[in-house]
């Protein structure tokens, strides 16, 4: 489990560190990482009856874009998970979470030792996280999506039906979790 602490800074390339001490958060921009390692691998899997791309993903512990496959997914098919990343060798005064947006992992370090990584979803391409310093304004359990103005106008512009929120269950793509940050429209799922 992540800790509960409320003020982090999000910055470019170590995306968001947040860093544990005395009790206290302090926010840190630059992290020197020492060269990583690969873990993970690329492991076939054959779709069960009713396997949704986010139930495969969930299974291996992965982002949704990191399963592979063609078309549509049907009760037998054969796709490819992978599961690979170079994780950073972190020095061993951090303790906290990082947020690598490039990969989006999370990972929670304690004294400089990967203690879990978790997948999450960060932001789409044209609608970037906010870097800087913010704070989580929400933590949510088994939420309810209340779909964005811009993408209600993308569905009817598309012509589909304008759906203005999403209660909490399989459909709903943050999740179980929600971890609110800036004005609670950015968050971790």
């Amino acid at each position: 489990m992540l800790p509960r602490s409320r003020t982090f800074r999000i910055a470019a390339l170590a995306a968001l560190v947040l860093t544990l001490g005395a009790g206290v958060a302090r926010a840190e921009t630059e992290l020197d990482l020492l060269p990583g390692s690969v873990s993970g691998q690329i492991v076939p899997y054959r779709v069960h009856r009713y396997d949704r791309l986010a139930d495969i993903a969930l299974r291996y512990r992965v982002n949704p874009v990191r399963v592979e496959y063609a078309g549509r997914l049907y009760w037998g098919k054969l796709v490819h998970v992978d599961s690979r990343a170079i994780v950073p060798t972190f020095p061993s005064s951090l303790s906290g979470i990082v947020l690598n947006l490039p990969e989006a992992e999370v990972y929670y370090v304690l004294h400089g030792h990967l203690i879990h990584r978790y997948p999450v979803a960060v932001a789409r391409e044209d609608k970037p996280v906010p870097l800087g310093d913010t704070q989580v304004v929400s933590m949510d359990v088994n939420p309810t999506w209340v779909v964005p103005e811009s993408i209600q106008a993308e569905m009817a512009k598309a012509g589909q039906h304008v759906i203005t929120e999403i209660p909490p269950g399989p459909d709903d793509p943050l999740g179980p979790r929600f971890i609110g940050f800036w004005n609670g429209r950015f968050g971790f799922h």
